[in-house]
């Protein structure tokens, strides 16, 4: 999955494991499932792992039903639509109770960012700051373009050879394969939703990257440009995951006097929003298990605002004004 800052969330937020754990089920099945259509083996063992990936998190979901269903073909082997769609029966049967045990869906609580999706993972998602992080989008979208373009132009076919060209289209399809509708961005603290498409991502830099090797120095010099990039942007991002403890531990110090003296039925609202670090916080939302820790029921709620039009709709009794 590799150590990348589009992803921070992953290496710094516990719950957040649960995706990686998610991808680790999905690549260990996609390998199983290859051996055994090595071996002409009964695939089940990969499919029942490919089945359990989405199970643990929702993202990995259309690629495990891809490579159950595709992985053969893409392997060269011949493969009936009958054999596909019977590997493709459980991850469809996953899909389903997905969906119908959804919270986010009964309760309809918006889109997926789809519009951050090449800033996480050609822009400030990799690179944080904003100069370099526009420098890297516009490189990397203009490389997608020329690749997009290359059967129209002999002069591109000529620039950009074809192996690194598909290399580029493939993580352009692993990318979009990670993405399904869920009320979050990929960017910040909701950049675990790249567990998937950051792989994709990678895959598209190293195609342009590749398609650079016959320039040996315009190589060096980019990919050391790049790594600095990267490497500073990976450090910085650790650092604001580091900030964000101690703007957790004021808001804990502000609200937590006011849990015990409310009657039951109190929505209790910190404001003003926290200005955070680059996207990441350390509460944001529903700050209800606090509540539990200081008292032994959940009859007084409470919650971040995360907007300043909605911190001025609060009655001034339900305030907590925190550092």
């Amino acid at each position: 999955m590799g150590r990348r800052a589009n992803h921070s969330s992953l290496d710094h937020w516990g719950s957040g494991s649960l995706a990686g754990v998610s991808l680790l089920l999905g690549v260990a099945g996609s390998v199983v499932l290859a051996r055994a259509l090595e071996r002409d083996a009964s695939p089940w063992v990969g499919i029942a792992l490919l089945a359990a990936a989405p199970l643990v998190y929702e993202a990995t979901l259309p690629p495990a039903l891809l490579a159950a269903i595709a992985l053969p073909r893409l392997l060269g082997r011949r493969d009936s639509l009958a054999s596909a769609a019977r590997r493709g029966i459980p991850l469809l049967a996953v899909g389903a109770s997905l969906v119908l045990g959804s919270y986010h869906l009964r309760h309809d609580q918006g889109w997926f960012g789809f519009a951050s999706i090449p800033d996480a993972l050609l822009g400030q998602g990799i690179a944080r700051w904003t100069g370099p992080s526009a420098v890297l989008l516009c490189t990397g979208l203009l490389g997608v373009v020329l690749v997009v373009l290359r059967p129209l132009s002999p002069s591109i076919r000529r620039a950009i050879p074809a192996e690194p060209a598909r290399f580029v289209v493939a993580g352009l399809a692993v990318a979009a394969s990670g993405y399904a509708r869920y009320p979050i961005n990929p960017l910040g603290v909701g950049d675990r939703a790249n567990v998937v498409s950051a792989i994709g991502g990678a895959m598209v830099w190293t195609g342009l990257g590749w398609a650079l090797a016959p320039h040996r120095r315009v190589l060096a010099c980019s990919a050391l440009a790049f790594s600095a990039v990267l490497g500073a942007a990976r450090v910085t991002r650790a650092a604001d995951w580091a900030n964000a403890g101690p703007d957790t531990e004021a808001v804990r110090a502000a609200a937590t006097p006011a849990f015990d003296r409310l009657p039951a039925g109190t929505l209790l609202v910190v404001g003003p929003p926290p200005p955070g670090h680059q996207g990441i916080y350390g509460m944001l939302g529903s700050i209800d298990p606090l509540v539990q820790l200081a008292r032994p029921d959940l009859g007084v709620r409470a919650t971040i605002v995360v907007a300043d039009d909605q911190w001025e709709q609060v009655p001034p009794e339900r305030r907590i004004i925190h550092p």
